[in-house]
């Protein structure tokens, strides 16, 4: 039997990615072949097992180098290479990491301090820490994207992320793989995914909203090359509507998110916030509750608002649109925010290529 009229769509939709935003410091469009080329050579060193296992004092950057991207040079300058490291690391190492790094590279490199990303969805032990908060945890109307969710029988708690098509005229809802299903793959097809989420008081009674379908390639085998934490689930065309929770509709052309790219996002923990990619076409160690793995591709958003993180745990999932042109109305999707740390910044997955792994269309 066919779907259900509620959940067939009637054409496809394509999609299709810009790289155009319009703001006069981006650097979208810029040549990066030297840089990705570069960054290529410098994660191969400095995040291999190999490498960080033969860590001694006297080779400070074995170890405290934690992702390898592409941003601002000193100053704001032209795009560079930039080494994410350890906050604590002291200056003469920094230095140290600089020189190999640009001597191994042939590139300008950027030594950028950063605590450690992590992947982990929120557990009801962590307490409201605002208004905000409270409302996206534990809506008291309808369920809008952007609202707490988790799988039934998994505990935590993340975020609704954004509506998607499968192949067949399925409509789902997108979130990240450790939130549907977490890192050890503990779902299968058809169950029930909460919202609020378990972690928020959500059970399986009477807070159903949608069904498991599918994760994408995530994985913790080695020699993997990973680029996204994603997975859906499948709702009634009825049960959310298209607008994320104080943004509107996320919808139209993909934008690709290049360093400066302004962005936004409403999560479950923080609620809204503005940020700016500040490192784009990152290769990153990001820490699971199963262990730490690699993921490359990514991009790192910072928050624009003093003393205001952009994101925290239970934010995973949150979709993430360009705000180039907001007065417009513009809320293009660029990514799907999956790994925070302590200072608020966020990692996020490429939305093509979460759409990619997922087989879906926005």
């Amino acid at each position: 039997m066919g779907k259900p009229a509620s959940q067939r769509r009637r054409e496809p939709l394509e999609i299709k990615i810009s790289t155009a935003t319009g703001f006069a410091d981006s650097t979208a469009g810029l040549d990066r072949s030297h840089l990705i080329e570069a960054r290529d050579k410098l994660s191969s060193l400095y995040l291999s097992e190999e490498w960080t296992a033969g860590a001694t004092a006297d080779t400070p950057e074995m170890s405290d180098v934690h992702g390898v991207g592409i941003g601002r040079g000193e100053e704001r300058g032209e795009l560079a290479i930039v080494l994410l490291t350890r906050p604590t690391l002291r200056s003469r190492d920094a230095d140290q990491i600089r020189s190999r790094a640009e001597k191994e590279s042939k590139q300008q490199v950027v030594v950028r301090p950063t605590a450690e990303f992590v992947a982990q969805p929120a557990s009801s032990a962590e307490a409201d820490a605002s208004a905000a908060m409270s409302t996206a945890r534990n809506p008291t109307g309808p369920v809008m994207l952007g609202d707490s969710c988790g799988h039934a029988n998994l505990g935590g708690s993340g975020t609704l992320g954004t509506l998607a098509w499968m192949d067949d005229g399925t409509l789902v809802v997108l979130s990240n793989q450790h939130v549907f299903c977490d890192s050890k793959l503990n779902a299968n097809v058809g169950d029930p995914i909460l919202s609020p989420g378990p972690g928020d008081g959500g059970t399986s009674t009477r807070s159903v909203i949608a069904s498991f379908e599918r994760h994408g390639s995530l994985s913790f085998k080695s020699k993997v090359v990973n680029e996204v934490d994603a997975a859906c689930a499948s709702i009634d065309v009825h049960a959310l509507g298209n607008d994320v929770r104080s943004l509107g509709p996320v919808r139209g052309t993909i934008e690709k998110a290049w360093t400066d790219l302004l962005v936004a996002k409403h999560g479950r923990t923080t609620g809204h916030t503005e940020g700016r990619v500040a490192v784009d076409s990152t290769t990153a160690r990001i820490r699971y509750p199963k262990g730490v793995i690699e993921l490359t591709n990514i991009f790192l958003v910072e928050s624009t608002i003093s003393d205001q993180p952009f994101g925290a745990r239970g934010d995973s999932g949150s979709v993430i649109p360009s705000r180039q042109q907001p007065t417009a109305g513009r809320n293009l999707p660029s990514g799907l925010l999956f790994a925070v740390n302590d200072r608020g910044d966020a990692f996020a997955c490429q939305m093509d290529r979460v759409c990619a792994s997922l087989k879906v269309t926005l």
